[in-house]
């Protein structure tokens, strides 16, 4: 693949996440009760107060999951980009076997890091979910 064409083609993708990530900040905002600003309203707070002390910590609980589980699926999508031209990891072993012509153990390798990649950002989000669920 030329880089002209990679170049045109990796920052859609790119301001495709970012938009799918403030669209989902957004809903999470939108989803959270009217009545929660009007109290904070009614108890004196101006609007920039009580949406940062009221509707965005709600907003925030609700839009941690999801987000979680998009960078997750994000991880174990990258295999599929490294065919668009993103240089990461099976594409480095890709290149490595190309020398070697020894794929079972660079396929191996790069699988392991993807699990235990995998299995990082799970804990990570399960230790957020629980901390966000405790608060509730």
């Amino acid at each position: 693949m030329d880089i002209e064409l990679m170049l045109k083609v990796y920052p859609f993708f790119l301001e495709a996440a970012w938009l799918t990530i403030l669209l989902s900040i957004l809903t999470a905002i939108l989803a959270v009760d009217k009545g929660q600003m009007e109290a904070a309203r009614t108890l004196g707070l101006s609007r920039g107060e009580a949406l940062r002390k009221v509707v965005i910590p709600q907003a925030v609980r609700d839009v941690i999951p999801p987000i979680g589980n998009n960078m997750i699926a994000l991880l174990k999508d990258s295999a599929l980009v490294s065919v668009i031209g993103v240089s990461e990891l099976t594409l480095s072993a890709q290149r490595v076997i190309g020398k070697t012509y020894r794929p079972f153990e660079f396929y191996i390798v790069a699988a392991a890091f993807y699990y235990v990649i995998n299995l990082c950002m799970e804990w990570v989000q399960r230790k957020i979910e629980r901390r966000i669920s405790v608060s509730r």
